[in-house]
């Protein structure tokens, strides 16, 4: 969803660069994607 922000995930991104550790952002941009994301991962919701 590009238009869709997530203040959790922005907040967390922040907090980890902060810390020093670097974050590589990957948006999921289509269902397919997300249910690959799910998938490969063992969880029921994406970040």
């Amino acid at each position: 969803m590009p238009d869709h922000i997530c203040p959790y995930g922005l907040k967390s991104k922040d907090l980890l660069e902060r810390q020093g550790f670097a974050v590589e952002d990957h948006h999921l941009k289509t269902r397919e994607e997300i249910n690959a994301f799910k998938r490969e991962h063992g969880v029921d919701t994406t970040p």
